[in-house]
């Protein structure tokens, strides 16, 4: 490769020395290793500093543009200072860092004099993107072509868009982030920038094939560094697992309040000009919290809310599995919906009820949630809480294990009050009576209980765990609504389900409907039907057989004969045996 001579004389630290420059690709920054230089004490004496004192180095001679767009030396803020100690002393180090606080200058800083001033280091420096990694050592290459050429380690034949070698035989490579991306290779520090946005898949990937070498080489450095882009990713589980004490990373956390000159004021402007007013990105990108999911819409004032309406229930039933905060009123509005499980000990079967009456307070009055209950029992279950509530509107998701819940309420329990929804009319012979969950279905559902809980504030919930799925339940790509990784969403679909009798495509077939908003949502529902709260319930009637489920009484109410059979109650009936009642042809209801 053809070098070009350059023979002069410079000042240096206020004494002038003599330079015999080669240059690589004739590039006055990249001095080869044939070049000479005439070394003063003082020159000596900063070069060793700077081996030992990485601030020493930076603020001598790594260079940034200032405001006034001109050339200066570094000034490291305490963060700074305070970053770069620990990437000295730690071997494994996250840094969770907000939006513009110069993040990738500190990686740059830090490669630089690694490579620079220790002999045979390879720095692998991964971006979630390989254009975001091509930039970044674009940094790098220009922060190296910045410093004075005699402090520079001499570039050795290898000089690109991804990679750079030096005399020293130290390296630094950039890549996108990929399990290949340091497979073979035995790394002395690796840096991995924005992890919390590398997809899924490759992350994890990643991690499972550098395992092997961090236990293999427990002095290499590994720093990995992001801002927060919610919970369902690795950069999170490491960043929570490190302050629970559960791995042996380390953590430097830096927020918009550390820039010195970032006031209320600087806040406001980059809410109101910067984020169109959305405090909760704010919140996540400035501030460093993890709120939930990246693609969740639930903002952290929903958490705080929640958090406040949390209360003991009034009375537990079910062996502690159904929570009641408001016994029934004959005068209230209720809706009630069911996400159905295996009973398994993973996912949960849960019923929702709320009171709906006031719209502008939708209250949580009971709820039943169990991972253990049979599907067949759970339809008892449901029948019988229903019922307890005055039959309300009722809403099931009939997918996977909900099918049986649903046949069973409907042709068995003939409940009288059940939404049909996603499926064929009832006179049709493809009819299938329930929710049926596609994500045309449940997308919309999704929202509508989001516009109500985040954009009404007219959602009261009581129990402590609504919040707790509600943190890890997000939106996927292609509009897919879904808990994260590791985590349930039971109680946040009965939830769903239960408010989704509230949509403007629904709510006139199940309730009449007396007012309605500007956006067209309702203001005030009464029922369509007449009921009154069974007077025959009493708590104690729930029973329990010896394997924890309910045994139901044979209860005969004079209002459900009627319905089912049509024409005037014999009182004479009440005093009947139940097998003189089977001969004259009646069956007990199924509740």
């Amino acid at each position: 490769m053809a070098r070009r001579s350059n023979r002069r004389v410079e000042t240096v630290f206020g004494k002038e020395i003599v330079v015999n420059e080669q240059y690589y690709l004739n590039n006055r920054s990249l001095p080869t290793v044939d070049s000479e230089y005439e070394y003063t004490p003082e020159m000596i004496a900063a070069l060793a500093r700077s081996k030992d004192d990485i601030h020493y180095f930076a603020e001598t001679f790594f260079t940034i543009i200032n405001g006034n767009r001109q050339r200066e030396c570094i000034k490291l803020r305490e963060y700074q200072n305070r970053t770069l100690k620990s990437m000295q002393d730690n071997n494994r180090l996250l840094m969770l860092w907000g939006r513009q606080s110069g993040k990738t200058t500190l990686m740059t800083i830090y490669a630089l004099w690694l490579a620079n001033f220790h002999p045979d280091q390879l720095i692998i420096i991964l971006a979630h993107k390989e254009k975001m990694a091509k930039e970044i050592f674009s940094r790098i290459k220009l922060a190296y072509s910045e410093l004075p050429n005699w402090v520079k380690v001499s570039v050795d034949n290898e000089w690109n868009d991804l990679s750079a070698k030096f005399a020293n035989g130290s390296r630094i490579l950039t890549s996108p982030t990929s399990a290949n991306a340091i497979r073979g290779q035995s790394a002395s520090c690796i840096i991995l920038d924005e992890f919390a946005f590398v997809e899924d898949s490759i992350a994890r990937d990643f991690w499972t094939a550098v395992t092997p070498t961090l236990i293999m080489a427990p002095d290499a450095k590994m720093f990995v560094s992001s801002t927060p882009n919610g919970t369902d990713n690795v950069f999170y589980e490491l960043y929570s697992r490190s302050e629970q004490g559960k791995n042996n990373f380390k953590t430097e956390k830096v927020i918009w309040s550390d820039i010195p000159g970032r006031d209320a004021k600087w806040k406001k402007n980059v809410i109101e000009t910067e984020l169109n007013g959305d405090v909760d990105r704010f919140e996540q990108e400035y501030e460093c919290r993890f709120l939930g999911s990246s693609n969740s819409a639930f903002p952290i004032r929903i958490f705080e809310q929640l958090k406040q309406d949390i209360k003991e229930p009034i009375q537990t039933l079910y062996e502690g599995n159904l929570n009641i905060w408001e016994l029934p009123q004959s005068n209230r509005v209720y809706t009630m919906g069911v996400d159905v499980a295996e009973g398994l000990g993973k996912d949960a079967s849960v019923i929702q009820i709320f009171d709906i009456t006031d719209l502008t307070k939708i209250e949580q009055v009971a709820m039943y949630y169990s991972n253990l209950i049979d599907p067949t029992d759970f339809t008892t279950i449901v029948s019988d809480i229903a019922r307890m509530y005055g039959n309300p509107i009722l809403s099931v998701e009939r997918n996977n294990t909900g099918v049986d819940v649903c046949n069973r309420l409907y042709y068995d329990h003939n409940y009288p009050h059940f939404v049909n929804y996603g499926t064929a009319k009832s006179s049709s012979k493809n009819f299938r009576p329930g929710i049926i969950s596609t994500n045309n279905v449940k997308a919309p559902a999704v929202v509508n209980m989001k516009t109500w809980l985040c954009n009404n504030w007219a959602l009261k919930i009581h129990d402590r765990r609504f919040s707790e799925e509600l943190a890890h339940f997000m939106k996927k790509s292609n509009n897919v609504w879904q808990a994260e990784r590791g985590h349930h969403d039971d109680i946040i679909m009965a939830t769903v389900w239960a408010l989704n009798v509230l949509h403007r495509n629904l709510v006139e077939d199940c309730f009449i409907v007396e007012q309605y908003n500007a956006q067209r949502m309702p203001l005030k529902v009464y029922n369509k039907f007449q009921y009154e709260i069974d007077k025959n319930f009493k708590s104690e009637n729930m029973h329990k057989d010896i394997e924890g489920y309910r045994v139901p009484p044979m209860l005969f109410s004079k209002t459900r004969f009627n319905l089912h059979m049509g024409g005037p109650f014999d009182e004479d009936l009440l005093d009947a045996s139940r097998e003189e009642l089977e001969l004259m042809g009646w069956q007990e209801l199924s509740f």
